[in-house]
């Protein structure tokens, strides 16, 4: 996220993925043109949803963006030096 994510882009495109929402709840088929438009790899999965593959591993826009939020909520944390229970 952020500065670090943006350098990453430019050394290693293929496993820094953004723009995540375009897919969500979309199939593969609909999506195909922004597949195209972005470096890393967009798969077919399952019942023809759109899968991001990271080295070994396939994930769905929306576990993409549970990480997300994840990373979000844990550097909320440690700058306000408290668990944050509610969102």
């Amino acid at each position: 996220m952020g500065d670090p994510a943006k350098r990453q882009a430019i050394t290693n495109p293929t496993n820094t993925i953004y723009s995540i929402k375009r897919f969500m709840g979309c199939r593969f088929d609909e999506v195909k043109k922004e597949v195209d438009r972005v470096p890393y790899n967009v798969i077919k999965g399952e019942n023809n949803t759109p899968r991001i593959q990271i080295n070994d591993r396939n994930y769905s826009p929306q576990e993409i963006s549970a990480m997300v939020l994840q990373k979000i909520k844990k550097t909320a944390e440690d700058f306000l030096d408290k668990k944050l229970v509610k969102l």
